[in-house]
């Protein structure tokens, strides 16, 4: 008898390939595109490269109701592409057409993960911007 084992590597795989995007020839693409397309692909590499070629994180597509890759990410449920763009200078309170922030779709979609470090960003910056204002910082 033989057992099959089905590893997380395999579930992560099956969850990869819903989310590629048909073949296409990327070199043509202007770098917010790009970059757009790397989030929907999930291709961390790709989003660099756009970043690197000047391509603006918080851009937001006008074929897609002004979604931006921040809430293209957030709304897939993609942990990864989410946490490179938060790193990488996408605002959380940036809106599509409807809006929404990114904090709406990962609600919507049922995306805690994703959802949460958006939070986490929303409760840093927050914190500091009150900081300022009341001249008191919390002693750590």
């Amino acid at each position: 008898m033989e057992e099959s084992v089905e590893s997380a590597s395999d579930t992560e795989g099956e969850t990869d390939a819903q989310s590629t995007t048909s073949y296409e020839d990327l070199s043509k693409l202007q770098p917010n595109l790009l970059l757009y397309k790397a989030v929907q692909a999930r291709n961390l590499s790709v989003m660099m490269e756009a970043l690197a070629l000047g391509a603006d994180a918080n851009w937001r597509n006008p074929d897609m109701q002004g979604v931006t890759p921040l809430i293209l990410a957030v709304a897939a449920g993609a942990m990864a592409p989410t946490e490179f763009l938060l790193l990488n200078g996408a605002k959380v309170d940036v809106k599509d057409d409807r809006a929404q922030t990114p904090l709406h779709h990962a609600t919507l979609n049922g995306h805690t993960g994703s959802g949460f470090l958006v939070l986490q960003v929303l409760v840093s910056v927050t914190f500091i911007f009150s900081s300022l204002f009341t001249g008191r910082f919390a002693s750590f």
